[in-house]
């Protein structure tokens, strides 16, 4: 089924994106004060994992809410 491949994806996207976001969170507390550079692509990274892994897990809502509709017209 179409709708469980992406549901997988989604969900796992969400899970590696979680991972790293968690990753870069603990790496951004053993960064320096004085290295701007390296604080603002740590945090840039986890601003980006974070946003990925909420717009996974609003897609994966959008297809329950896909797959109910269909079941519903059947």
């Amino acid at each position: 089924d179409l709708t469980q491949s992406w549901m997988d994806r989604l969900q796992l996207i969400s899970v590696i994106a979680t991972f790293f976001a968690s990753t870069e969170a603990g790496m951004l507390q053993l960064t320096s004060n004085s290295s701007q550079i390296a604080n603002s692509s740590m945090l840039g990274a986890l601003v980006l994992h974070i946003f990925a892994a909420i717009i996974s897990f609003i897609g994966a809502f959008v297809l329950v809410r896909y797959n109910l509709l269909e079941a519903r017209q059947e």
